[in-house]
């Protein structure tokens, strides 16, 4: 766990045309709750849904804080952090199903995306991805729509990675689906670390 700080844009939940930028925000990876100005939330129409909630600091002492809902985007931030900042230990690959995603990314950006990855090292396709993918949606990992994140899983528990980077908490980066482990478990496969670029960008402040 680390902390770090990072721009972000907080949304009402209801109302998405509601929303304002929060410059520096503290982040703290293994806090449960995130915590911003009363103030700040009712300008946006954000409402308490509960008044006093009870939350016990790192001292010991018990507060009471309305809470309420609130989505928050950081991902853009994060992940251009993330990417510009690499740990020595570390090498970073991509596959082919992701210069097949990055190739049907619209406009200018395709041509930015397929540019930042030109000299990293490609996992190529395999008969065996796709033996792999057929288990995965017989198994029900994921639905049959989610061919796309069954070859990622199927790519990178393969090749034996130690993490897989997305921001798809959906079907991947996702604590509740643990079906992930089970399911690679019965065709001798390691399930590697499924994370969020905020989640490593963590590791690196530590």
């Amino acid at each position: 766990m680390g902390t770090f700080y990072t721009n972000c844009r907080v949304e009402n939940q209801v109302d998405r045309k509601q929303s304002v930028e929060v410059p520096k925000m503290l982040v703290d990876s293994g806090a449960e709750f995130t915590w911003i100005n009363a103030e700040t939330l009712k300008n946006i129409g954000v409402k308490p849904e509960k008044k006093d909630y009870t939350f016990v600091m790192a001292n010991g002492q018990a507060i009471t804080r309305p809470v309420g809902y609130a989505i928050i985007h950081v991902g853009d931030a994060v992940t251009r952090e993330w990417w510009a900042r690499q740990r020595h230990d570390e090498s970073r690959i991509i596959s082919y199903a992701v210069l097949a995603e990055l190739a049907r990314t619209p406009g200018r950006k395709r041509e930015s995306a397929l540019a930042l990855v030109k000299n990293m090292p490609v996992l190529e396709a395999q008969e065996a991805v796709e033996e792999i993918v057929r288990f995965y949606l017989q198994h029900q990992l994921m639905p049959q729509g989610a061919f796309g994140d069954a070859v990622h899983l199927a790519l990178a528990s393969l090749h034996e990675c130690d993490f897989l980077v997305t921001w798809n908490c959906k079907h991947l980066a996702n604590a509740n689906k643990l079906d992930h482990t089970h399911v690679n478990g019965l065709i001798g496969l390691t399930t590697p670390n499924l994370v969020t670029p905020l989640e490593l960008l963590g590791s690196l402040y530590e």
